[in-house]
């Protein structure tokens, strides 16, 4: 990227010099910059929808770390968690937490992880926090424990264990086949994945559509972890 840039700077008029991949990182830099503007504006301009403003934000980053954009996920929920710092309450701030840790372990930088998760007492937490602790440290005795606590009407949704990058390696494991197989009275269906939507740069310019018509409402948002009703 950075030898695109300076060919770019030399004649920024010549559109051969434009690769792919220098296209893809600007338009995500756009996108970032977008994205933090818009909620300190909105948070700045409207504090009473605080809470929609978290709503929203959270399933934005959570959609970067389902398409392994992993890198844009961990700048914005360290702007979340260090930049905004104030949230409308504390499963909200919790979310966040949970997220960017998981963001940093998939990313490959498990060690950062572990400090994020070191500095939040779980034990005091609700039970889809615990098994998101647990899954992320990679304790999957506690992890079962509390998956097999929370049951097939619980905190965590059946199908969240097959959707959720929280879960990708824990639901590879044999224990936790086991154990969902208990829980629901079904093996666990391998091959079930929700389609998300696609945050890949196309050739014809369409950029991060879904990612991007998530900022302009607040309607029928996905949280994650989210008790179910």
């Amino acid at each position: 990227v950075k030898n695109d840039i300076a060919r770019m700077s030399q004649n920024p008029f010549n559109t051969e010099n434009l690769t792919q991949k220098y296209f893809s990182s600007s338009c995500l830099c756009i996108l970032e910059l977008g994205i933090k503007l818009a909620h300190v504006l909105w948070r700045k301009l409207i504090p009473a929808e605080h809470s929609h403003a978290d709503r929203n934000l959270v399933p934005i980053t959570v959609e970067f770390i389902e398409n392994e954009e992993y890198e844009l996920a961990i700048t914005l929920l360290d702007f979340a968690c260090d930049t905004l710092k104030k949230h409308s309450d504390e499963a909200s701030s919790l979310m966040f937490i949970i997220n960017r840790a998981q963001a940093y372990k998939w990313a490959g930088n498990d060690s950062q992880a572990q400090k994020i998760l070191g500095r939040v007492d779980w034990s005091a937490k609700s039970d889809e926090f615990k098994l998101a602790n647990a899954v992320l440290r990679a304790d999957w005795q506690k992890a079962i424990a509390v998956m097999s606590r929370i049951g097939p009407r619980g905190a965590v949704a059946k199908s969240s264990y097959s959707d959720w990058p929280l879960f990708k390696e824990f639901r590879d494991r044999q224990e936790f086949q086991t154990c969902y197989r208990a829980v629901f009275g079904e093996g666990f269906p391998a091959s079930l994945k929700t389609d998300t939507a696609s945050l890949v740069v196309t050739q014809s310019g369409e950029v991060l559509k879904h990612t991007s018509a998530r900022i302009q409402s607040t309607d029928a948002l996905q949280v994650y972890p989210t008790s179910q009703p």
